[in-house]
């Protein structure tokens, strides 16, 4: 499996294919996580943490960590995924700004039936989802998310503007 975030999550709270479970590399018990890590040089690199329902994934390096959990009023060996989700409950949508480093993050927020995705700017691994109805999955490969049978082979041009364009032309369209 290459670098990144992998997850299948159902918006409706039906029950996750095992097929697509397992294309994902996530395992076909219902049981597994439906969201995880993976660094096959370091990984150290891969921060979970889980609250109940809810799990956050993040893949990288926070630079100045202690400093940003000391921000939060965290201790200093808080893991990163704690952080990144400290750090966006305080400031929201600026909090990929206070946290400088190289990274990708995932929150699943099971509850409010809520995914939260983040990527540094200096995007450390692809952070790659599709969404069809009430299927969202994610991956780090664009192949592997196109096998999935609820995936069709058309291509989304638009779609690929605003995630492969500027900052500022996504807000300039109002999205």
């Amino acid at each position: 499996m290459r670098n990144g975030i992998y997850g299948i999550f159902r918006l409706d709270r039906g029950p996750i294919d095992a097929g697509n479970r397992a294309l994902l590399g996530l395992g076909p018990d219902p049981d597994c996580l439906n969201l995880t890590g993976v660094d096959n040089t370091e990984p150290v690199a891969i921060s979970i943490d889980r609250d109940g329902a809810d799990i956050a994934v993040f893949a990288g390096y926070l630079d100045e960590r202690e400093d940003l959990a000391a921000l939060l009023g965290l201790a200093p060996a808080t893991p990163p995924a704690r952080i990144a989700c400290a750090a966006l409950r305080r400031f929201g949508d600026d909090a990929p700004v206070k946290m400088t480093g190289e990274w990708s993050f995932a929150w699943w927020q099971s509850e409010a039936r809520l995914l939260t995705l983040a990527t540094a700017r200096g995007c450390r691994d692809p952070l790659l989802y599709a969404a069809v109805g009430n299927h969202v999955a994610i991956a780090p490969d664009l192949r592997l998310l196109s096998r999935l049978p609820w995936i069709d082979d058309r291509l989304d041009a638009e779609g690929m503007l605003f995630a492969l364009g500027r900052a500022q032309l996504r807000r300039h369209s109002g999205n």
